[in-house]
């Protein structure tokens, strides 16, 4: 069965017990719930950012068909509403008001039956769409240049807008944090699904995931490294070709650097963001990367490069970094060291409105095709010299 979410609006203590045991039989994920409502607004914003598959309610919410109305004003989700009232002028009124289904004694049936038939719904739009996850990696040339900073919003930005199904996914074998940033509570990573690659159906790549964000599941990376010689890529992509038929969007955090596993996984990368350092350590590795993905095949204008924590004043133009890279400049990322450190020390991403927000928010409109051309000229990355005589021959 298709793998849904729920919104519960019950006010009975009682049903809600009765709701939860349905939920948990039926694998379906409870993303919001409240009891008596009170405030509207509030409700509605919630509901808004939670984005359910479906909304469960009781009769004994106030002015029901009411509540139906203002709940399509944020979410187009099925609703079931569920009662004892069998009369049919009950029922007719509430289904009139915009409800999917209506769930009378005995409820456990008719709840899992109607979920039933909203996950089968919810499966051929998915197949009639046709989809298939684009992979996109982001990848460090070195330690320390911020891929998972960029991973991780660049995710939640994506989840934001399109308010589709995002995985991401910490492919980092010896260094991997994207589990830690998120705040991921399961104790299980990537490592797991490529070990049990006969077993892995959708069943059980949700009990790897977490999924603390709405529609943003998390896979870890294994918290001890891992060697190379441990890996074997095969199993990774198997798991990657599993995964495409699942998600919209997969952003995959690759690490740092070209390691063995990197290598034979990026045939599967629809896009790579190279993330990079204006400073000669950064730029120097950063050719060499690129000079390695040409020499394995992989092509230039799948490549985004990206410069993180730019300077205001540095040693090098833009355009001679882009000519000894080879590669135009996609985006600069502010140096915004401070609202990271205390964003990540309160366990949360860096808000939107903030200014590195923002621009992350550009860096995923731009990934969507969003208003592209429109977002206006990239400010000059570089100063004007260079720091090393002739470093555009090493």
């Amino acid at each position: 069965m298709y793998p849904l979410s729920a919104a519960v609006l019950i006010a009975s203590g009682e049903l809600s017990q009765v709701v939860h045991n349905c939920l948990r039989e039926a694998r379906t994920r409870l993303v919001f719930e409240q009891g008596h409502i009170q405030r509207w607004a509030e409700i509605l914003l919630q509901l808004e950012r939670a984005n359910p598959d479906v909304v469960i309610m009781d009769l004994g919410q106030p002015r029901l068909e009411e509540s139906i109305r203002r709940i399509r004003t944020v979410s187009q989700a099925p609703i079931i509403v569920i009662h004892d009232a069998v009369d049919a002028e009950t029922i007719l009124g509430v289904i009139r008001a915009g409800a999917k289904e209506y769930v009378y004694p005995p409820y456990e049936p008719g709840l899992l039956q109607a979920l039933e038939r909203i996950a089968r719904d919810r499966a051929g739009q998915q197949s009639a769409q046709g989809a298939s996850a684009k992979i996109v990696g982001v990848l460090s040339v070195k330690g320390g240049c911020g891929a998972t900073t960029v991973a991780c919003h660049l995710a939640a930005e994506l989840q934001r807008i399109t308010r589709r199904e995002i995985l991401l996914a910490d492919l980092d074998m010896t260094a991997g944090v994207v589990g830690f940033v998120m705040n991921s509570k399961t104790p299980y990573s990537i490592l797991d699904a490529t070990q049990n690659v006969a077993r892995l159906d959708l069943s059980y790549w949700k009990a790897l995931v977490s999924n603390g964000h709405p529609r943003l599941e998390v896979i870890s990376a294994p918290v001890e490294p891992v060697q190379d010689g441990d890996l074997d890529p095969e199993r990774f992509r198997e798991v990657l070709r599993f995964l495409r038929s699942n998600y919209d969007w997969i952003i995959a955090d690759l690490g740092r650097g070209l390691s063995y596993l990197t290598l034979n996984l990026m045939e599967d990368m629809d896009q790579v963001y190279l993330v990079t350092h204006a400073e000669v350590p950064a730029l120097y590795q950063t050719k060499n990367v690129m000079q390695t993905l040409r020499q394995i095949g992989y092509r230039d204008d799948c490549v985004r490069l990206l410069v993180n924590r730019a300077p205001k004043d540095s040693d090098f133009t833009m355009e001679e970094v882009e000519r000894l890279i080879g590669l135009p400049v996609h985006a600069r990322l502010a140096n915004s060291y401070p609202e990271l450190y205390k964003a990540y020390a309160q366990g949360r991403l860096l808000a939107p409105d903030t200014p590195l927000g923002m621009q992350f928010t550009r860096l995923a409109q731009n990934l969507l095709g969003i208003q592209e051309g429109k977002t206006g000229p990239a400010l000059p990355l570089f100063g004007v010299k260079k720091a090393v005589a002739g470093w555009e021959g090493v």
